[in-house]
């Protein structure tokens, strides 16, 4: 998920197996002036994937995103907005696929503030991130360690 909130933006991830939340990533991306929410939005699937690159016998997987631009974006190689994103998503999901070579993931949409738990729990997670921060910075995908570039919509703005 995506959130901007008091002028800064953060993007999140939360993991459920079986039901019970097994994990979470957060990612403050910086100042609502170098960064769109969509961007937030956008990290969140490729954090979910780092979450799944360090489990064990993955082998069913549903993303789930309440932002249709984004879960248009996972399927497309198309350039757009903060597309950059999308092509770590997509790398990211080549090495998980090695490493879990059965694995069958889905993604599907999810409808935003609905009280749908996970999804509650991601929103969460992310005006977290854009408040107080990301996560420990080894625990982030590779990509997310340094800053990301700035958004020319963003500034734009």
């Amino acid at each position: 998920d995506g959130s901007g909130i008091e002028g800064m933006v953060g993007g999140s991830t939360v993991l459920y197996k079986e039901g019970r939340r097994v994990g979470s990533l957060r990612l403050r991306l910086g100042s609502d002036k170098e960064h769109e929410v969509f961007e937030g939005e956008s990290a969140g699937p490729t954090l979910g994937l780092e979450l799944l690159r360090r489990q064990r016998n993955v082998t069913t997987v549903s993303l789930w995103i309440d932002n249709t631009s984004a879960i248009t974006a996972t399927g497309s190689n198309r350039a757009g907005p903060a597309h950059y994103l999308m092509d770590h998503f997509h790398r990211l999901y080549q090495q998980v696929k090695r490493r879990h070579p059965d694995m069958e993931m889905t993604v599907g949409w999810v409808p935003g503030h609905e009280g749908v738990e996970g999804n509650e729990a991601a929103d969460e997670e992310a005006k977290e991130a854009a408040l107080h921060g990301s996560s420990p910075r080894e625990l982030l995908p590779v990509v997310f360690r340094k800053p990301l570039p700035i958004s020319c919509s963003a500034v734009r703005k």
